[in-house]
């Protein structure tokens, strides 16, 4: 994979998954003095991406190339939220009570 190149397999259909490539270009007079690498480009894409709500923590994780709990990390890092309402409490209430754990 090339420097700045972004891959993720973004939907699964009937055994058949679609692969989408992004490269993104930017100028050497503006990438110069901030001192990035393509991981760290990648990261903050994800973050951006999952802080705007237009991803899952899972989705945000693959595109980073990291796992769910390093993601977490980053997210905690930051002081980023995480995206968890109230429907996906009361979802967790549920399974918690079907397990007889509360």
């Amino acid at each position: 994979m090339k420097a700045g190149e972004l891959s993720e397999i973004i939907a699964k259909e009937k055994d058949v998954c679609y692969i989408f490539s992004m490269i993104l270009k930017i100028a050497d007079e503006i990438l110069k003095n901030i001192n990035i690498t393509p991981e760290q480009a990648k990261l903050d894409f994800a973050i951006g991406l999952y802080a705007d709500n237009r991803t899952t923590l899972g989705q945000s994780a693959r595109i980073a190339s990291i796992t769910q709990a390093q993601f977490l990390k980053e997210l905690g890092k930051r002081e980023i939220s995480i995206n968890y309402d109230i429907e996906e409490f009361n979802k967790d209430v549920e399974t918690l009570k079907k397990l007889n754990l509360i």
